[in-house]
């Protein structure tokens, strides 16, 4: 009976020092739980999550929270666990513009994301800094993202195309 007790005991402690030791480094068991998380430390949101996109050990979710558009990006980590990323606040896009978007990187992946305002956008097409060209016909409630890798690798333009293969918008980044 003695020996059950020391183990019951070493177990709970070891499971509270667990739970500590995560808590404390900002590691979760699920992605959901850190991007809510990574939203709670910046004392924004909750958000409405619009899409899910997982790509290169990352998870991007793609939100909104009121008139902000937000794209936080949560990192696997220790092969169970899920870490807070970057870019988890919301940005004010220009709602007289047909288009609008932004972009972000960290270490060797990057993103663009944005929000269609004109109901004649079919494709959106990214050129980067590498040559590479992104593109999606997917929008989500109005929403798009394009992801990528490589280090040091930047936007330069992004178009937004009609049907036609018209350019109905554009964007240059310096």
């Amino acid at each position: 009976m003695k020996r059950l007790k020391k183990t019951l005991v070493n177990a709970i402690a070891i499971a509270l020092m667990g739970f500590v030791l995560m808590s404390a480094n900002g590691l979760f068991f699920s992605a959901e739980s850190a991007h809510r998380a990574s939203e709670s430390g910046l004392h924004y949101g909750p958000s409405e999550v619009v899409h899910v996109q997982d790509f290169g050990g990352v998870r991007h979710f793609l939100c909104r929270y009121d008139s902000l558009i937000s794209c936080d990006t949560i990192h696997r980590t220790l092969g169970i666990f899920w870490r807070k990323g970057n870019h988890s606040f919301g940005y004010l896009f220009k709602e007289d513009k047909p288009m609008d978007c932004i972009w972000d990187s960290a270490l060797d992946k990057g993103k663009i994301y944005g929000k269609v305002q004109d109901a004649r956008i079919v494709r959106i097409e990214a050129t980067l800094s590498d040559g590479q060209i992104l593109q999606t016909d997917r929008f989500y409630d109005g929403l798009f993202l394009l992801l990528w890798e490589g280090k040091g690798v930047n936007p330069e333009m992004v178009r937004a195309y009609d049907q036609n293969g018209a350019v109905i918008a554009h964007r240059d980044f310096p």
